[in-house]
């Protein structure tokens, strides 16, 4: 499968497409088998494998053949180095960290990794990484000069400029608003968890959003039973 085709045709019908990134680190690859069939199961579009910290190559390679072989999704590889390519992917993400100090996160990655996936005949898709303050652990391995929030110029001139220089998507690094979100309910003794797959136009009419707002992240708050 051309999983840029593939995301092309989704946003081509209007649709947010829906990825769920799976960290190999956080658990085993049965149970990310595991999160894969329930994130299946709810519709997301493709599963994204990787994370920012560094794991052996046979434990990210086993993870993918694991959830490769039991969901009919595509499975998309995000990496941090050319040693971690699993040759099974459908796909591999090139991330470009635009407001990284450190040369192989702004291109020495894709020229870690090139010549191999050519070989290989596995699809490359580059993209412009942008992470925003507070970073996590991304921010750290990546060495970047984290975007302030307030500052949202600087994050637009980051896009503007990965779409300059011919970058396919732009991911922005700011799922850690969510942390502040969790801290805030467990201090008033509220319980809340992250999702990521629902039915947007649903919250759209719920909400009675503006065509201009698009639901990305729902949080609900509430108290535990």
């Amino acid at each position: 499968m051309e999983v840029s085709k593939y995301i092309s045709e989704i946003l081509e019908r209007g649709r947010i497409v829906h990825i769920t990134l799976i960290d190999p680190e956080k658990q085993r690859p049965l149970q990310t088998v595991k999160l894969a069939k329930i994130a299946e199961s709810e519709n997301t579009d493709l599963i994204m494998v990787g994370g920012s910290s560094h794991l052996y190559s046979n434990i990210i390679a086993e993870t993918i053949k694991k959830v490769k072989e039991n969901i009919n999704l595509p499975i998309v590889q995000i990496i941090r180095d050319g040693s971690e390519i699993e040759e099974s992917v459908d796909c591999v993400v090139l991330p470009v960290v635009m407001n990284s100090v450190d040369p192989h996160f702004c291109l020495g990655l894709s020229i870690s990794a090139s010549r191999l996936l050519k070989n290989l005949r596995i699809e490359a898709i580059p993209i412009g990484y942008i992470i925003v303050n507070p970073g996590g652990t991304a921010g750290w391995v990546t060495k970047s000069q984290l975007i302030p929030r307030n500052k949202t110029s600087i994050a637009i001139d980051c896009a503007v400029a990965a779409e300059t220089i011919g970058l396919k998507y732009v991911y922005l690094e700011a799922g850690h608003v969510g942390q502040n979100i969790y801290l805030q309910a467990e201090s008033l003794g509220l319980g809340t968890v992250s999702v990521g797959a629902f039915d947007e136009e649903e919250i759209i009419k719920i909400l009675n959003l503006p065509p201009t707002h698009k639901p990305l992240y729902v949080m609900p708050i509430g108290y535990p039973i």
